[in-house]
């Protein structure tokens, strides 16, 4: 089987996280925080032959039960089928602790990250 290293960085505690929504970038007391289920990452079998590795920038709408709805590259590695596959991974793999607003309570939001695709060298 055929593996990606996967760099999925948290959301810094202070970062901006938009309510999908609105269009503009809001504070939330907890943004979403995500939890990835565990299991290997497929890489993807075009692109592993053809050598292409890259970093695929993406954003995701969170529900208020924290499952992602949708996703979009925001900036693409340069090649389709790695970004894809990232999206793929995040909508079928993701889980998230809702964000909640000031009240407390489990709001819509928007999370973004990247996923950086690499071929081991062994």
């Amino acid at each position: 089987m055929l593996f990606a290293l996967l760099l999925a960085a948290q959301t810094a505690p202070d970062a901006k996280v938009a309510q999908a929504p609105q269009s503009a970038a809001i504070d939330l007391p907890q943004p979403p925080i995500p939890d990835f289920k565990d299991g290997p990452v497929n890489y993807p079998p075009h692109a592993f032959r053809a050598n292409r590795q890259g970093t695929a920038f993406y954003r995701v709408t969170i529900n208020t039960d924290g499952e992602p709805t949708s996703c979009i590259i925001t900036q693409s590695s340069g090649t389709r089928e790695i970004d894809q596959a990232t999206c793929d991974f995040v909508l079928k793999r993701a889980h998230f602790k809702p964000a909640l607003d000031a009240q407390g309570r489990p709001v819509e939001a928007i999370y973004s990250n990247k996923m950086i695709w690499s071929i081991p060298r062994w």
